[in-house]
């Protein structure tokens, strides 16, 4: 489910449910190759191989935080707000699950104790004073 900024029309977040999929592709591209997250879900069968590789020096240049979460175990209440701050969607991610923000606001909650997560973001992270500003809804 990828959601749109009412204002901007600009993605905001995107949440799919792998807990659920039953056929899943061998790639699927979660993220257009313009933004500055880019995530992949590869089902990998045993035979596959990735041929020994480095990845070259290039500038790239952001100036937007994105982060994604990926549940590894529990559940985890999210909550997605449009770049004006209004409350756009509430939904409870499982195992398996993922998120991906790009813009406006996030909140989150684990439902369950022990709740684990990856949270990914671009970097480098310079820190809550410079990379965040919360507020009251």
């Amino acid at each position: 489910m990828l959601f749109k900024s009412k204002i901007t029309k600009r993605p905001l977040f995107l949440i799919k449910k792998y807990h659920k999929k039953k056929r899943i592709k061998s790639r699927e591209d979660l993220t257009d190759a313009n933004k500055f997250l880019q995530v992949s879900f590869l089902n990998l069968k045993k035979q596959y191989k990735v041929t020994p590789h480095n990845h070259l020096k290039n500038l790239k240049k952001t100036n937007i935080s994105s982060e994604a979460w990926i549940v590894m175990s529990g559940k985890l209440k999210v909550t997605f707000y449009d770049i004006d701050n209004s409350k756009v969607f509430d939904d409870i991610l499982k195992s398996g699950d993922i998120s991906i923000l790009f813009e406006g606001g996030h909140s989150f909650k684990p439902l369950l104790k022990n709740t684990k997560i990856f949270e990914i973001k671009n970097g480098p992270y310079m820190g809550p004073i410079k990379e965040k500003v919360n507020f009251n809804v």
